[in-house]
């Protein structure tokens, strides 16, 4: 004879069946939320890799013509009153890229105020008749980088003089990008003589850190103005590393440095960027990535971090 079942036990079963449906339901979500976290962090690691790549193109390309690689590149914390920018922080530093057009370049004989006097070439000058600005950057000599405390350099429109060979500069304007004015010492004048100028413009590379976005400014449209604009959300840290080879043996100094060298600025043969993601973790574990040698962390989120390195341009020609 069949013994039908308790309440007690019907009551067992329906507890143990809730706990076996809420164990697969707990599972699910888990496995839910391990493939979101994954897809997002695919997602930011190309996000991050090709970000890193795009500024790495821009210092492989630095200089050109007589704007020798390590006139190009600078991460002066500097205000530029055209131009202003976040300040430096920790783990949020700038990276300043002359790109060269090798239309316009000359050697500068002096400076004075907005007035660039140039020398000519064979007889030839090679600033352009055109009535219309060209955008300019211009250096002072070599030998005044150590004073400087690394490369430094002026934006501007040119206007061809009317007479004699040079440009009257727009200074006031937003066309070509960041002006840098010196890390140790102040730009002058006098600095010019000898120096370059050259047709280019000026990527700024910084954090936005109100917005938590890698940001550039530069006429990244080429519409005609320098203006920033957004390049990575969720960007924790940014920074670039310089690598010297002060001997000339062919192997960087290690470590590598956060500024400028102080005597050797013409020693730089290598850029090392940095960009670092961050996402919510979704069980508010803080997850921690390589930065620099050490470890970038942000309480309760995931850190995605990237570093590539870039050697300058032809390096080796100009040793």
């Amino acid at each position: 004879m069949k013994r039908g079942f308790s309440l007690i036990e019907i009551a067992a079963a329906i507890a143990i069946a809730g706990l076996i449906t809420a164990a697969a339901l707990s599972s699910t979500v888990m496995l839910q939320r391990s493939f979101v976290a994954n897809r997002k962090r695919v997602a930011q690691s190309d996000d991050v890799r090709i970000t890193v790549e795009h500024v790495l193109a821009r210092v492989r390309n630095a200089g050109g013509g007589p704007l020798r690689p390590w006139q190009a590149v600078s991460l002066s914390c500097n205000d530029d009153p055209v131009h202003p920018l976040p300040p430096c922080a920790p783990r949020q530093g700038r990276l300043h890229v002359v790109q060269v057009d090798p239309r316009v370049a000359g050697t500068i004989t002096s400076v004075s105020g907005t007035r660039v006097n140039v020398a000519t070439s064979g007889g030839v000058c090679p600033i352009p008749t055109a009535t219309t600005l060209v955008p300019v950057v211009y250096v002072p000599a070599e030998r005044h980088l150590s004073a400087l405390g690394g490369a430094a350099w002026r934006t501007g429109l040119c206007l061809p003089l009317p007479s004699g060979c040079g440009c009257t500069v727009a200074t006031a304007t937003k066309v070509v990008g960041f002006s840098v004015p010196g890390t140790s010492t102040p730009l002058t004048d006098a600095m010019f003589a000898d120096g370059a100028i050259v047709g280019a413009r000026v990527s700024s590379y910084f954090i936005d850190n109100d917005a938590r976005t890698l940001q550039v400014l530069t006429d990244l449209q080429k519409i005609g103005v320098a203006e920033v604009t957004a390049l990575m959300p969720t960007a924790t840290a940014f920074e670039a590393r310089l690598g010297y080879d002060v001997d000339g043996d062919g192997v960087l100094e290690t470590p590598l440095r956060a500024t400028q060298h102080p005597t050797a600025p013409n020693a730089l043969r290598s850029v090392r960027v940095g960009l670092a993601l961050t996402s919510v973790a979704a069980d508010t574990t803080t997850r921690p990535a390589p930065w620099f040698g050490g470890e970038i962390r942000v309480p309760g989120s995931m850190v995605l971090s990237l570093e590539g390195t870039a050697f300058m341009r032809a390096s080796g020609l100009f040793q």
